[in-house]
């Protein structure tokens, strides 16, 4: 019989159990069907056991993830910090003990404590909570975690906890600052920028325009956005402004030039600009116009010119006058030396034949400075060009060598004249500008070496099939020029000094002459 079955009747039959003929049979049945009970309980105790063990396991494995994988915390109801895991310590660089009963605002930033308050209420409501919050390491450094805080309850004590998993988010935060930080300084940059920047659409509608291009325009903000540009301009250009800058922009990325617009109190200005044309994927492309007010320097510029205008003809009348000047007093020179020539043909006493060739010495040198005069004024009136001929250079220096060796011999000094061999004398160019080159240095050399030697030279530097590159030199033994007065020498009307201008005489205009042949 079945040890419960036999308990069971000996509670309450004690040791006299009933007696019947058929007590047996039914006693031997009640065994039975116990020892079938007995086998479903162990079944159902071993599955109980079997699941308890593996509920242990698996609670098991996901502790040991949380702590592994995860930044997590334990505080108890009253936000007191329970526990921390392992990867949270590293992270912090704390111990678990170190913190344990701390609150969890000891561990924040000042700044933090209306995060945790709202924290704190949710929890209390039974609700999770999620944020952000920045906690200080022992360096002062910032670290930012994203955390999720969940209500546990004991299912023994019935108290409540709370579970907070984090995640390391400072690297995100500290560009997330950056990208604040840069775009405020875009802003600035924009605000108090002294240029006008604004956007507009495609239509020419205004989306934004910076406190710059308010001031100058004479406008707010709210008057300006939302509005044509067309409706700030002067009527006459709003038509150029829709068929060319605005057609262009559908083709080009870009476009420059500069914009009439009439300010709130009617005054008109000339805006230079260079804009460009922004492209996004899914956005509507829209313009960003960089601009500046030039109108003033339009105005000074407009007024220079003028200025220049004036200038050059009064500088045309000044040389046109001195050209005819000189060619109407030439006429009669040449006239005067033609006579004196005469005269001195004729039977004369010495002392007239001294007076008369005075006179042709006289009238030669004002020819001289005359022919200067004319000279200047065709350069400066740009009546000089090039005209480029056969010439003989043995015959040019020949020609040079007779012209200016009577003056040489009275002067007593010696004029030497030099062709490079290799130089073939038959060449092509201006010759009449050469000669009036190398006759105004010869000229300054005889006039300006008392004793000694004036040396025109002609050396061969380079030659090609086509071209020949020669050097001309005049050279002298003379007084020479102080190296502060080179520049000087090269203006017009100026010698080296005051007490070769008596010496000497000349206008000054020689070497003007030469330079602007030259260049």
């Amino acid at each position: 019989m079945h040890p419960l079955l036999q308990r069971q009747l000996a509670k309450y039959f004690g040791n006299h159990l009933p007696t019947h003929p058929e007590m047996g049979s039914f006693l031997e049945a009640i065994s039975a069907s116990y020892v079938k009970d007995d086998i479903k309980n162990k079944t159902i105790d071993n599955i109980f056991q079997l699941f308890k063990e593996e509920s242990s396991v698996e609670n098991a494995n996901i502790k040991h993830a949380i702590n592994e994988s995860s930044l997590s915390a334990i505080l108890d109801k009253s936000g007191k910090i329970v526990s921390i895991n392992r990867k949270l310590e590293l992270l912090l660089n704390l111990k678990s003990e170190e913190i344990t009963n701390l609150y969890t605002w000891d561990l924040l930033s000042k700044d933090q404590h209306s995060t945790i308050e709202l924290a704190k209420r949710s929890l209390l409501n039974g609700k999770t909570w999620q944020g952000e919050i920045r906690y200080l390491n022992k360096n002062g450094q910032s670290i930012w975690l994203e955390g999720t805080a969940t209500p546990m309850i004991n299912p023994n004590s019935k108290k409540t906890a709370y579970l907070i998993l984090f995640n390391d988010v400072t690297t995100r935060k500290i560009y997330e600052q950056e990208i604040i930080k840069s775009e405020k300084r875009n802003r600035d940059l924009i605000n108090y920028s002294q240029a006008i920047i604004c956007t507009h659409d495609m239509t020419g509608t205004i989306l934004s325009m910076n406190p710059a291009g308010c001031e100058i325009l004479e406008y707010e903000s709210h008057d300006l956005i939302g509005k044509r540009i067309s409706d700030f301009m002067p009527i006459e250009y709003r038509e150029q402004f829709q068929k060319e800058y605005l057609s262009n922009l559908q083709s080009n990325q870009v476009q420059e030039g500069i914009l009439k617009v009439q300010s709130k109190s009617g005054h008109q200005l000339s805006l230079l600009f260079k804009n460009y044309k922004v492209t996004e994927e899914g956005e509507d492309d829209y313009v960003i116009a960089f601009s500046q007010d030039i109108t003033k320097r339009l105005i000074a510029e407009n007024d220079l010119k003028k200025a220049k205008q004036s200038a050059e003809e009064s500088n045309q009348i000044k040389e046109l006058f001195l050209a005819n000047m000189s060619h109407e007093i030439k006429t009669p020179m040449n006239g005067i030396v033609g006579l004196t020539k005469l005269l001195l043909k004729s039977p004369l006493n010495d002392q007239q034949y001294k007076y008369a060739q005075s006179i042709k010495q006289s009238t030669e040198n004002l020819l001289l400075l005359f022919n200067d005069i004319f000279d200047f004024s065709k350069l400066k009136e740009g009546r000089s060009k090039l005209r480029n001929a056969p010439f003989d250079l043995t015959n040019l220096f020949y020609n040079l060598n007779y012209t200016f060796k009577t003056n040489a011999q009275h002067k007593k000094i010696e004029l030497i004249s030099f062709i490079d061999d290799e130089i073939n004398p038959c060449l092509i160019g201006d010759v009449n500008k050469l000669n009036q080159v190398l006759m105004h240095l010869i000229s300054n050399a005889i006039k300006f070496t008392p004793t000694g030697k004036v040396v025109f030279s002609a050396d061969l530097i380079a030659e090609t099939n086509t071209e020949c590159h020669i050097r001309f030199s005049v050279s002298d033994t003379g007084i020479g020029i102080q190296a502060s007065k080179l520049q000087n020498i090269f203006e017009a009307f100026t010698q080296a000094n005051d007490e070769s201008s008596r010496m000497h005489g000349g206008l000054g205009l020689g070497l003007t002459i030469v330079k602007d042949l030259l260049t």
